[in-house]
This record gives C-alpha cells, sequence and structure tokens, in this order.
C-alpha cells in the first residue's frame, strides 16, 4: 500500500488514537454535511451541496470493508523501512519514488478519513525528500539525514497503522487513482520538453538508430543521448503505472517490450486519455479528491496536442 494519525501530548500509538477518532469523526461528518442542505435556497447552490454530500458519503463507504492480510501490512512496512534506510546512507532514486508515491497514497488517505495531522505529515515529508535532493545533502553524514528523513519515519508509522483499517478494495481504488495522477504529472513533464526529443525517444524504441536520429535532427549524439535519457524517465514513470518495467540506464533499453508498446504518439495519446477518462475523473468526480490541478494539467496536454 501507498498510505496512519495525530500525536497527541499524551503517550498514545497512532493506532489508538485513529481508533478513538474514528467513529466521533464520521458522526461529525455526516452532521455538517447534513447542515449544509438546511436552509440553502439557491439551486446553484443547493446542486453544489448535494454534490458535496454525496461525495463526503462515497469518501465515508471507502472506510467499509476487510482491510488486507496481516502478511501483505507486514511486507509493506518492511518495505518501506528498507528503502528509508536507504536514503539515509545515499540519494536513491528509486527509494525516492517508493516514498512519491506513499506520499500520493497517503495523502489520499487522509481525505477519506479527514486526517489533517496526517496530510501535514505527507507536506513534512515532501519538503523532507527535497531536501534530500538539494546538493548540499550530498555531504550530510547519515545522522544529519536522518534528521531531515524523520517525517519519513512518521508517514511509515501512519502507513502501518492505517493498513490494519483500510479496506483491500479501497487500497485498489487509491493505487488505481494515484497511478492515474502519475501519469498525468509525468505525462506533461515529458511533453514540456521540446517534441523533438520526444519523437527521437519514440522513433528509436521503434528501432532507429541514435545515429540516424542525431544526423536527420543535426544534434551531436552525445547531446541527443541526454535528452532522450532525460525524457526517458518521464516515459517509464508513466509506462510504469501500466505494467512492469525498471528505468532506461541506456539507449538499448528503450527498445525493451514494455517500452516500444506505447512508443507511438497515438498510442500514447490514447493510454493517457483513457487515465484520465476511465480513472481519474470519475474518482475525482465520486469523492471530491483531487490531487493535481486538473485544469492546469489539461492546458499542458492541449498544447502537446494529446486532448483537443
Amino acid at each position: 500500500m501507498e498510505a496512519a494519525i495525530s500525536q497527541p501530548a499524551a503517550k498514545m500509538t497512532v493506532s489508538q488514537i485513529m481508533a478513538a477518532k474514528r467513529e466521533a469523526k464520521k458522526k461529525e461528518e455526516i452532521k455538517r454535511f447534513a447542515k449544509e442542505q438546511i436552509g440553502n435556497h439557491s439551486a446553484d447552490r443547493n446542486t453544489l451541496s448535494n454534490i458535496r454530500f454525496s461525495q463526503a458519503q462515497n469518501r465515508l463507504k471507502l472506510r467499509n470493508g476487510e482491510p488486507i492480510s496481516k502478511d501483505e501490512q507486514l511486507t509493506e512496512t518492511i518495505k518501506n523501512l528498507m528503502h528509508y534506510q536507504a536514503l539515509i546512507y545515499g540519494y536513491d532514486v528509486m527509494s525516492v519514488t517508493v516514498f512519491e508515491k506513499l506520499i500520493r497514497a497517503m495523502r489520499v488517505i487522509s481525505c477519506i478519513y479527514s486526517d489533517q495531522e496526517l496530510n501535514r505529515t505527507t507536506n513534512a515529508a515532501e519538503d523532507a525528500i527535497r531536501q534530500l535532493q538539494a546538493k548540499e545533502a550530498d555531504d550530510k553524514s547519515p545522522n544529519q539525514r536522518r534528521e531531515i528523513l524523520r517525517p519519513l519515519l512518521k508517514l511509515i508509522d501512519y502507513s502501518t497503522a492505517y493498513s490494519e483499517i483500510i479496506p483491500s478494495k479501497t487500497i485498489d481504488k487509491v493505487a488505481l487513482f494515484c497511478a492515474s495522477v502519475q501519469i498525468a504529472l509525468y505525462t506533461a513533464h515529458l511533453y514540456s520538453r521540446p517534441k523533438r526529443y520526444v519523437q527521437a525517444l519514440f522513433d528509436i524504441a521503434q528501432g532507429a538508430t541514435l545515429r540516424e536520429k542525431a544526423k536527420e535532427l543535426q544534434e551531436k549524439e552525445n547531446i541527443l543521448r541526454e535528452e532522450i535519457l532525460n525524457a526517458a524517465w518521464d516515459f517509464f514513470r508513466v509506462v510504469e503505472c501500466n505494467r512492469k518495467a525498471s528505468p532506461v540506464d541506456s539507449i538499448p533499453d528503450l527498445r525493451r517490450p514494455e517500452f516500444q508498446e506505447l512508443a507511438d504518439a497515438e498510442k500514447f495519446a490514447d493510454f493517457v486519455r483513457g487515465a484520465m477518462a476511465r480513472v481519474m475523473i470519475p474518482f475525482e468526480q465520486h469523492t471530491g479528491i483531487s490531487l493535481i490541478d486538473y485544469n492546469q494539467f489539461r492546458k499542458d496536454l492541449i498544447k502537446a496536442e494529446i486532448l483537443d
């Protein structure tokens, strides 16, 4: 799972706090949204209020069901702790992506459970990753890095605690939604690059040689290689949302089957549009939960000619 609750002054575990607050929050939310229906005489406001009430009810329903098994909970916690440990001793890009996904998932969970403290923890964890990516972090000792990465440990605690109550079916829905958000973010970033490099990436994945593309684009091979490999990271982050894939470290890696399948402008656009239409937008409409500015994302894709 990619996803725990507030730390009180008294010594209580995250799980204990969660158990104490869960039912109270549920009642408060129902009352609050019910009140929004009273005395609302504007048709537009009434419609909006009805939508919000329905979304709140749908979020509550996401709390109902059987959680994942104890073995799955333990496996997830161990995985997160291993990647946390890796970051203490150096910057590891794959470990960073694990926490990027965890932060995203836990933000959704914080909305489902109305957990503001968890949401603040996701922000602190994101800031910790940002500090780790800064150049000056390279010279820090493991103890200094531990201090920076403290919010990640807290996030793991939340993830472990929530894994005991989040329904398995909700985890699957959150994972799909978060994958669609990742597709959106990395597609926008991929197409923020000069279009010739994106097309060169696709062409090489389909069998063209770097030399051929360099000659066609009148660029030096070493410069073109660097541009394509940089773009390949964004491409990989999109591809991994739908199939098993590993990062591209060299030009030949682009010719692996998982990349060839989407290395076509039209197929890629169809894939992205499908993720938005079948997963991201319905989930947002159903729950009222959003992780990105869809209007800005839509503008970016229109500019990239992926959307009309």
